[in-house]
């Protein structure tokens, strides 16, 4: 068993810490030789990208070339970083392209289980030549012998500079992508290649595809790539179907259809029907084999679940089948169908003859005589085999497409949208809804890799439901459980039962190509009902807790007070929510009363830190004692808002430009129903997005420069996320704080009394505190719960609250339960200075409250 090594220490190349100091070794053969540094080859950290035999075949492809890198310098001395390690040595280059290496001391550390170093360590002594590429990035090593050669990249040269315009064509960042070769002899790149324009002009047919990624092995510039290498293809779905529509070609819109059709039931066609197969670069001629047709069982963490694979040839006319041509095929989708994922890689059967110089002629004139006949029987003998038969193995080709992830992908298709209900499908034909169906939504987001909660609002009820997730994917299914929810009675043209129905019902969905729709299967044959994404679904955000302040302890018979708010109280730097909060104090803290406001609906309390040492707390939620003396204190002046930065002008380009991040708002401070704009200018970067803190980010893609209108209901932090250059990210947040005008719940705290007209448990009171910026806290006798809330004059919207999932005495438990369902099917609410009374859409009374705070 591997000894876990410490966290890698940092390139030679990259930082100010030597590596051990070597020793000047006696009688080296390096002596002997007459160094002239190598200009091209000094001052440049080199990574190590492969190793490949001498007819070329890769036998070492390097996961993390960065881990091992070699630094030559002009004195004859060598820094070598082998992955965990550090090491010096000595070189000699009596003339450029003869070299010799001696590894000197180095650093012992127990590298982590899969190191490639001592591979690495293999190549210091037998290296005796080396050559540079025409550009300065590729660096060679041949082995004395004819033996191995190592292939090494300048650092940097493997990071194409990435404009943020192609990122948001293609949908996706290199960066975002990972992939495992299962030990195949190829290294990987992911690149962004260009729209390539519909053409139809040059013979066999059309061509096109829009800007999309590439996934390379062995190659880093698609320009590298042979016909036969392999190469997997993530192509944005909506942008293909357009570019061929509007060409009015229907050639890729049909084998969308196919592909999905079969990646939802897996079927073989007969020969003569044959298999679409995308993009139609890959697959010129009829595909005369098609064989070993089956699912690759891609785990819940693929980003490509729902998907087949074939063994495949596409021919020009008939032509004997040899291992020349063969390639296995998989065509699938992202799990939320934005997607199509399409991999070739070229596959033999010891079964076949090499080429077609090695049929036998007896094959050959049965081809001749019958080729129809030839090809069935050569499709069943070659799909009578096993995976393990071929070579490579299916099932690690399988594994391959199955390791592939995506940052930010769903786990299933529906999760992470709001769905609106539009149509039935009937006949395989769209029917629209009659009804106006924009009051009926329904949002899944995923919890853990099993489970998950749906939350749906219907016409004038509301609520969720747990669901247990059985297949993930882009075609899938979960069984939904029963759980919170509003009853009111929403009128007789009303069908919210009808929906609640089919979202409790429902255990098959599928996600249409492209991710825009999806549709909802009732069990047993029943009905299916189509729906359309209208939005994200995420958690609500949260605001983090505020650090407590430090407040002055009160002198004996002093002004003091004691914070009796449960959730506790803001401190701020002046009178009113306006002001800047400085922290919190909690329930039951007791601190020191040095003044008020003039109106004295506030506080002003000693504070460690704050400016001119005072803090200022809401009258409302603190306890007073021995006040009658306490001075008027002048309110602070407010806070100067801090003007948006003036864009840089573009600057004349120049070698490692550094680069421009810049993240503003034209306010942060807004009234509820109020919008801000949000701006933002960078430069000199790979790609940029902007979006609400808890979003994937992944879905807000931006170019360089520009701006968007935001109007939050609730005070909300957006974040500009930037990936540099060199790879690394950075972040800048913005947050606009919302004022909910006219909403006299703000700021209050109560405690329940009654509950559907039954006093609460003794041991278990609930309680609920409505801060200021749109969000509720509520305990429910056993566990804490938050979530939004809203008001318009006499109306309320709690919900849906989210929290703890602790157990609690069968009782409290029970309790608990009708708790939340009373507080979120509330639709209008009545108060007094210390009464709170809840009612539903029937006007009963759901709970009452005393308040505290």
């Amino acid at each position: 068993m591997a000894t876990e090594a410490p966290a890698p220490t940092v390139a030679p190349a990259n930082t100010d810490t030597p590596a051990p100091a070597a020793t000047e070794p006696t009688g080296s053969y390096v002596d002997e030789l007459q160094h002239v540094p190598d200009p091209n080859l000094v001052g440049i950290t080199w990574e190590w990208v492969q190793r490949e035999d001498a007819a070329g075949n890769v036998t070492i492809s390097v996961s993390m070339p960065e881990n091992y890198t070699v630094l030559f310098n002009e004195d004859g001395t060598f820094n070598a970083r082998i992955d965990c390690n550090n090491a010096n040595g000595r070189y000699a280059t009596e003339q450029p392209g003869s070299i010799f290496m001696e590894l000197g001391p180095m650093t012992m550390m127990a590298c982590p289980e899969g190191s490639q170093a001592n591979d690495m360590m293999m190549m210091f002594g037998p290296a005796q030549n080396y050559s540079i590429s025409d550009d300065g990035n590729t660096l060679t090593f041949n082995w004395v012998a004819g033996g191995p050669v190592d292939v090494y990249r300048r650092a940097g040269s493997g990071e194409a500079q990435i404009e943020p315009d192609l990122v948001v064509a293609a949908g996706l960042h290199p960066a975002m992508i990972s992939l495992d070769t299962q030990g195949l002899p190829y290294s990987w790149q992911a690149v962004l290649v260009p729209e390539t324009p519909y053409d139809a002009s040059q013979p066999p047919g059309p061509t096109g595809l829009p800007a999309h990624t590439e996934i390379l092995f062995g190659v880093t510039d698609p320009a590298q790539r042979q016909p036969t290498d392999p190469i997997m293809y993530i192509i944005p779905v909506n942008a293909y179907l357009a570019q061929w529509e509007a060409a009015a070609n229907p050639t890729v819109g049909l084998a969308m259809d196919d592909i999905y059709t079969r990646t939802n039931l897996l079927t073989a066609p007969g020969l003569m029907d044959s298999y679409a197969a995308l993009p139609v670069e890959e697959t010129v001629g009829a595909l005369d084999v098609a064989v070993q047709l089956d699912r690759t069982g891609a785990p819940i963490t693929s980003a490509t679940i729902s998907g087949y694979r074939f063994v495949g040839r596409w021919q020009q006319s008939p032509n004997p089948v040899t291992n020349q041509g063969l390639r296995y095929v998989y065509q699938g989708f992202t799990n939320d169908g934005r997607f199509l994922v399409s991999f070739f890689y070229p596959v033999t059967s010891p079964t076949l003859p090499a080429t077609a110089a090695d049929v036998p002629q007896a094959e050959m004139d049965q081809l001749n005589s019958d080729p129809t006949a030839y090809m069935a029987q050569m499709n069943e003998e070659l799909n009578a085999l096993t995976p393990a038969d071929w070579v490579p193995d299916l099932a690690t080709l399988d594994a391959l497409v199955g390791s592939l992830q995506i940052e930010e992908m769903p786990r299933a298709g529906v999760e992470g949208r709001i769905w609106q209900p539009v149509a039935q499908e009937v006949d395989g034909e769209d029917v629209p809804f009659t009804q106006d169906t924009s009051d009926y939504t329904v949002g899944y987001l995923g919890v853990d890799e099993t489970t998950g909660i749906m939350r749906f609002h219907a016409d004038c009820n509301v609520g969720n439901m747990g669901y247990e997730l059985r297949a993930g994917g882009m075609i899938g299914g979960y069984l939904a459980m029963p759980g919170p929810m509003t009853l009111a009675f929403c009128g007789e043209q009303s069908f919210d039962q009808e929906f609640i129905g089919v979202l409790q019902a429902a255990q098959n969905y599928r996600v249409r190509p492209g991710g825009d729709q999806m549709v909802l299967a009732m069990p047993a044959g029943g009905p299916t009902y189509v729906f359309q994404n209208i939005g994200i679904e995420t958690v609500p955000p949260v605001p983090a807790p505020m650090p407590p302040v430090e407040i002055e302890t009160p002198e004996p018979q002093a002004p003091y007070g004691v914070v009796i708010a449960p959730a506790g109280v803001n401190v701020r730097s002046g009178p009113g929510s306006a002001y800047p909060i400085l922290g919190t104090a909690n329930f039951g803290v007791e601190g020191a009363i040095i003044g008020r406001s003039a109106d004295g609906l506030w506080w002003v309390t000693p504070v460690q830190g704050a400016p001119n040492g005072q803090g200022w707390v809401s009258a409302d939620f603190v306890q007073a004692f021995n006040t009658e003396s306490v001075p008027v204190i002048q309110a602070p002046p407010l806070p100067t808002p801090v003007p948006p930065p003036t864009p840089v002008p573009t600057a004349t380009p120049a070698p490692a430009p550094e680069p421009v991040m810049q993240f503003w708002a034209s306010a942060t401070v807004i009234n509820q129903g109020e919008c801000a704009t949000l701006s933002w200018n960078v430069q000199n970067i790979q790609a940029v997005w902007v979006y609400p803190v808890g979003q994937p980010y992944s879905q807000f893609p931006v170019t360089g420069q520009g701006s968007q209108q935001v109007c939050p209901q609730q005070t909300t932090t957006y974040e500009m996320r930037v990936l540099l250059r060199d790879g690394s990210v950075q972040t800048q947040p913005i947050t606009i704080q919302v004022n909910i005008p006219g909403n006299p719940l703000a700021n209050t705290g109560w405690v329940l009394t009654s509950l559907y007209g039954s006093a609460p448990l003794p041991n278990a009171v609930p309680n609920l505190f409505f801060a200021d910026n749109g969000t509720v806290s509520a305990f429910g006798g056993c566990n804490n719960y938050s979530g939004p809330y809203s008001v318009s004059v006499e109306l309320i919207n709690i919900g849906p609250l989210f929290g703890g999932l602790m157990a609690c005495a069968p009782e409290i438990s029970a309790q608990e339960s009708l708790y939340l369902n009373a507080v979120q099917s509330a639709v209008t609410f009545e108060m007094t200075p210390d009464t709170l009374i809840l009612r539903d859409g029937f006007g009963q009374e759901t709970a009452r409250f005393t308040r505290v705070g």
